[in-house]
């Protein structure tokens, strides 16, 4: 059976909040194609996370939607696994 994208972004979420972060699902605003996670570390830094499962593809809009965001310095990984979610969120630095 394939792992399903909800089901890793689940267990990243649970250990995101084990890290201390907020992790919030952006539904929309008006707009389609955000990443799946807003997550906010302890220290301030805002990480965004589109989730994937092993194999998945980026929309066009999601493609979109990413380049947009890291033109106003964003940071924004595309994770394919629980582990790769843990390492952006446990090590990334304010470098888009």
């Amino acid at each position: 059976m394939p792992v399903l994208e909800k089901d890793i972004e689940k267990a990243i979420v649970k250990k995101a909040k084990a890290l201390g972060c907020l992790a919030l699902k952006i539904n929309g605003l008006g707009q389609r194609s955000w990443p799946d996670r807003l997550f906010i570390r302890p220290d301030g830094q805002v990480i965004w996370i589109e989730v994937k499962r092993p194999g998945g593809v980026l929309s066009e809009g999601q493609k979109a939607m990413i380049d947009e965001l890291k033109l106003h310095n964003q940071i924004v990984y595309i994770c394919y696994s629980i582990d790769e979610a843990m390492l952006a969120l446990k090590y990334s630095r304010c470098t888009p």
